[in-house]
């Protein structure tokens, strides 16, 4: 600013127009937002070109890349492009699986609309779609339940919702994939060598007392390292375990995680059992009643107490793998290479690591289970719940 135009502006009165100084903008704040520009037109491209109508992409999120409609749109493209790009090719068809499954939810919505004279939208936005078919796709913990769709933001009436899940259920049968995976390979997950006893041992479930009352471990796991993320102050499973205690259902909190990017429901049950072996009090009879599939029967769990050594269960580093699975699927399975493995074989081995994962969790917890022929896990099992309830109430 030249001398003349300084003094001109000292001269003025407070306030005028003359007493306002403009300055030129910085050359890298132009640049940060010819940057910002370009990457918004970018984001706004890629969802055109996918066929995605902006609309109903609400400009603020375009604008910051992130946001629960963005991230839903975002997530689904994203897994189709995933197995698009497979060198599987059963892995390939999905691509088309999914797509076919988000037509008949959309025509189900269709149908529903019209059945009550409302917009689509109404009955479910575009993006809820999208994430109902992710996960319902890609959960294999458990089928698909009301409360668990009404939680991801399903509106409509318990009929309508009961079609819905009769619709998913058909496409996860149809191609065997989602919940109808592992329910279906459960039966037979060790008939290649240590699969588990039949009849009455494998009838018998784990029981985990009453649903509103929650283990909380006497301490958590020896060797249990707690680590906050930096940014959040919290570790990675925490907001999951958080929510899922307050009452959320699993489906709702991997709908809509804590990072904004959906995720799968197995990955929440994962938060909440590593809550567990950190000494936090978990609701298991609720958590178990959304798991569905995966929780240990009586048999499984003897068998994994007689195959799983202690000295694994103890160790920091010991996981569920591969070499752990051999009693359990048998040596063809462990000895197929990952690429080479069949959908079958990998199920069958996916549905042990989750049984292991539930033996590690709940033996590092301190966990004594017990278990009731016929029963749906709502017994009185579960002893050390039990006397926490117990303890509670008095």
């Amino acid at each position: 600013m030249t001398d003349h135009k300084g003094a001109a502006l000292l001269r003025a009165a407070p306030g005028s127009a003359a007493a306002r100084a403009v300055l030129p903008v910085p050359p890298a704040l132009r640049e940060e937002e010819a940057r910002e520009r370009a990457a918004r037109e970018e984001r706004a491209k890629e969802l055109e070109d996918a066929g995605v109508n902006l609309e109903q992409v609400p400009a603020a999120e375009i604008d910051a890349g992130a946001g629960p409609v963005y991230d839903a749109f975002t997530r689904w493209l994203k897994t189709l492009a995933r197995y698009e790009k497979s060198e599987k090719p059963e892995v390939r068809a999905r691509k088309g699986q999914f797509e076919q499954l988000h037509e008949r939810v959309s025509d189900w919505r269709l149908a529903e609309a019209k059945a009550a004279r409302m917009a689509p939208s109404n009955v479910m936005a575009e993006h809820v779609v999208l994430k109902v078919c992710y996960t319902a796709g890609t959960n294999t913990a458990g089928p698909v339940t009301a409360e668990g769709l009404k939680a991801i933001g399903l509106r409509g009436s318990d009929g309508a919702c009961a079609t819905l899940i009769r619709v998913i259920g058909g496409w996860c049968e149809e191609f065997g994939l989602g919940h109808a995976s592992p329910a279906a390979l459960a039966a037979s997950a060790g008939s290649d060598g240590g699969g588990g006893a039949g009849g009455g041992a494998a009838a018998a479930a784990m029981a985990f007392g009453e649903a509103d009352c929650p283990f909380r471990p006497a301490a958590p796991w020896a060797h249990a390292v707690y680590k906050p993320n930096k940014k959040t102050g919290k570790a990675a499973w925490e907001s999951s375990w958080e929510r899922f205690q307050s009452g959320e259902h699993m489906m709702a909190i991997a709908a809509s995680p804590a990072s904004g990017k959906p995720i799968q429901v197995a990955t929440v049950l994962g938060h909440v059992l590593d809550a567990l072996t950190q000494g936090r009090p978990v609701h298991l009879r609720r958590l178990v009643e959304q798991a569905g599939t995966g929780v240990p029967s009586q048999a499984e769990w003897v068998q994994m107490e007689d195959e799983i050594p202690a000295s694994a269960v103890d160790d920091p580093k010991g996981r569920p793998g591969g070499e752990m699975a051999r009693p359990f699927v048998g040596d063809a399975i462990v000895d197929t290479e990952y690429a080479s493995r069949t959908p079958e074989q990998a199920a069958v081995l996916g549905a042990w690591f989750t049984r292991m994962k539930w033996f590690f969790a709940l033996r590092r917890a301190g966990y004594e289970p017990s278990f009731e022929h016929g029963g749906d896990g709502s017994g009185a099992g579960g002893g050390a719940a039990k006397r926490l309830c117990t303890a509670q109430r008095e």
